[in-house]
Parts: structure tokens; C-alpha cells; sequence
């Protein structure tokens, strides 16, 4: 057994680093909602059974899934008829989509649940044409990298490999330019469709060690031939479109004339669709006194918190709902929420005025 293997069977460990960590994340269940308990049931549980209790509050609490906001709609619509159209198309220059918005609105979350969308269907489809996959043990329709500020295409190719399986020290029988083939026919064996680098934002422009990861793998891209996922921070602010001089015209970049962008943005205060969210957070709450609709009292409260930003919203509640339970609050006040420190932006850029 792996180090990845114990962490995953041992902790849960989410991350995705090998196609075994992506098919963890594709057959994840959010945990079993528990019951609601009133105050005197609740009081009649033994000691061993009020802990079990609670742990199961707290994996509630802190996994009880996700909801589908307008941005997740759009961006799977969107998504999927691109997807589609290079499924069908014999082009083997594929399109591209690009995820692009502040830190923290649930891109990476977004662009998993795209990829795993993206997988199922891909496997319904060859299984409906009489493929039957369970020969085939190589077959892995997407891969998932995380891009870092050091990486470059000497690593990104080592990272490809490692997530599907192929011995690293293979790469080192390679010239540079010979492991770049060898890196795309693994590709074409593995029948990947769908490469999502996550963080591209990190590729800086002018670093030597990264610039030429972009290029990289658009080059890739075509050679494969494979659909990209590319998520990060205000992309539309990088360099990523602009490969060549004439970037503000038609002319510009050949990743932009292949690329549509998805942009996610923050909800907007007073909005419905911020109202349903915090309606929706309200009513997966497992707590003893709580009273339903409380949090939709706070929505403006909420907002000037975490700025409109989903995963701060998600992240404060979370721990919000942990720190109830573990302070025999049961309820989550405004006095509470005040108690509790949301993440480094939020703390920095919101603030708690109540309107």
C-alpha cells in the first residue's frame, strides 16, 4: 500500500495526484445527513452515543455538499456543449474553456465537478457505441494537475506521468524533446480527452522556468488530441490569450481564438440568487436550538462578511455550525458568527456591519 493509499483510506485525504485519487473524488459521497434531535432527545443520549452524535454532526458540517447556484448552471451548459461538439468534431485541434475569477468563488470546485461530469459521460457514451471499458484497465478519459509558481515542463510532464501510473524514472531515458512525444503518445494510450491545469494563474510572464508551460501545452493539446480545462486567478489579466504581438486584435493569441472563458464572480448584495444561497446554507444546519430561516435574517450581515464570495460564506458557516456544537451553543446567533474568523480576504476586505 502507497502513502497515497493510507492517507485516502485512513483520513479521507481529497487531494488528486494519481488516477486513483481522481477515481476517490469521482465515487465521493457527501456523508449521511443525521437526524435532528430535540433538546430532551439529545439530553438522553449516553456519553458514547451523544460523541458518535456529534462526529457525525461535524462530517455533516464539514462535507454536506454542494449547491447548484446560477454560475454552476451556466458554467456546466456552457461546458458541456463545448465538450460535445469536440467529442463529435474529427478536428484534433480540440476547444478549450478557461474558469476565471477572484480567489476563493469556487473555481477549482467547479472545474473538479465539470471533470467529473465530464468522465461519466464520456464512459456512458463509448459503453453505449459496445466499448466494453472494464477491458480496458489504461483508460483515463481526464487528468488533473495542480500548477504551482515553480512549474515547468520538465515537471508538468513528471506530474502527468505519475498521475497515470507511468514509472517517473522512465523519464530520464528521454531527451527533452523526445519525452514530449513519449508524454503524448502515454496520453493517447490512456485515451485522455480532458487535461484540467489547475492554478494557471501561477505561471508568471517573464519567469524564465515557466513561460513556456503555456505553450507547452497547448502544443500538447493538439498533439493528443485533448480538450484543456484551465482554471485560475483573472486569467483575462495574464498572458494566456496573447501568444502573439498583435494581442488586442483579431490577430491575437491562438489559445484566445480557441478558448471560451467562464468567468466567476461574486454574488451580488441583496441578490436572489445570494438570498437563495444563504436560504439553502440555513437549511443544512443539524442543531439543537437553531431556529429554521435564522440565517436569512443575517443575509446583509452574511454579504458584508464574506463580500458575496461563496467559499467564504461556505468556510465561515462551516465553522460556525463546528463551533455550536462544540460550545453547546446549538445555534448559530450573530454573536456567534462574530466569534468566528473567517478566511485571510474576508477578514480583510469585509467587515461586520449588520446593513
Amino acid at each position: 500500500m502507497t502513502g497515497g493509499d493510507l492517507s485516502r483510506r485512513l483520513f479521507d485525504d481529497n487531494s488528486i495526484l494519481t488516477r486513483e485519487d481522481w477515481a476517490a473524488y469521482c465515487a465521493h459521497q457527501s456523508p449521511e445527513r443525521p437526524p435532528r434531535l430535540t433538546p430532551a432527545e439529545y439530553a438522553a443520549l449516553d456519553d458514547q452515543e451523544r460523541r458518535r452524535y456529534n462526529r457525525r454532526r461535524a462530517a455533516w458540517h464539514a462535507d454536506w455538499g454542494l449547491n447548484t447556484t446560477s454560475t454552476m448552471v451556466l458554467a456546466r451548459q456552457e461546458f458541456a456543449v463545448i465538450a460535445e461538439k469536440n467529442f463529435y468534431s474529427h478536428d484534433p485541434v480540440k476547444d478549450h474553456v478557461a474558469l476565471s475569477g477572484p480567489p476563493t468563488l469556487g473555481k477549482t470546485t467547479i472545474a473538479q465537478i465539470l471533470g467529473r461530469d465530464f468522465e461519466i459521460e464520456v464512459r456512458v457514451l463509448l459503453e453505449e457505441r459496445g466499448v466494453k471499458l472494464e477491458d480496458l484497465d489504461e483508460f483515463q478519459p481526464v487528468l488533473y494537475l495542480s500548477i504551482t509558481s515553480e512549474t515547468t515542463t520538465d515537471t508538468l510532464n513528471r506530474q502527468m506521468l505519475l498521475f497515470l501510473g507511468t514509472p517517473i524514472s522512465v523519464s530520464k531515458e528521454y531527451r527533452k524533446g523526445d519525452l514530449e512525444l513519449a508524454v503524448a503518445e502515454t496520453l493517447r494510450r490512456h485515451g485522455v480527452r480532458l487535461i484540467i491545469p489547475d492554478d494557471v494563474h501561477l505561471l508568471r510572464p517573464g519567469r524564465r522556468n515557466t513561460e513556456g508551460v503555456h505553450s507547452y501545452l497547448k502544443a500538447l493539446s493538439s498533439r493528443a488530441p485533448i480538450m484543456l480545462l484551465m482554471v485560475g486567478i483573472d486569467l483575462e489579466k495574464t498572458n494566456l490569450f496573447d501568444e502573439l504581438r498583435h494581442k488586442d486584435t483579431v490577430e491575437g493569441g491562438q489559445t484566445g481564438g480557441r478558448t471560451t472563458l467562464l468567468p466567476v464572480g461574486r454574488f451580488a448584495k441583496g441578490s436572489p440568487e445570494w438570498l437563495d444561497l444563504v436560504r439553502w446554507v440555513d437549511d443544512q444546519l443539524v442543531l439543537l436550538h437553531h431556529p429554521p430561516g435564522r440565517l436569512l435574517r443575517l443575509k446583509d450581515y452574511l454579504w458584508n462578511r464574506t463580500q458575496g464570495g461563496i467559499g467564504s460564506l461556505m468556510s465561515l458557516i462551516r465553522r460556525a455550525a463546528l463551533k455550536a456544537v462544540v460550545t453547546e451553543h446549538e445555534q448559530i446567533s450573530r454573536q456567534l458568527i462574530d466569534l468566528t474568523t473567517a478566511d485571510y480576504n474576508a477578514e480583510k476586505h469585509g467587515n461586520r456591519e449588520v446593513t
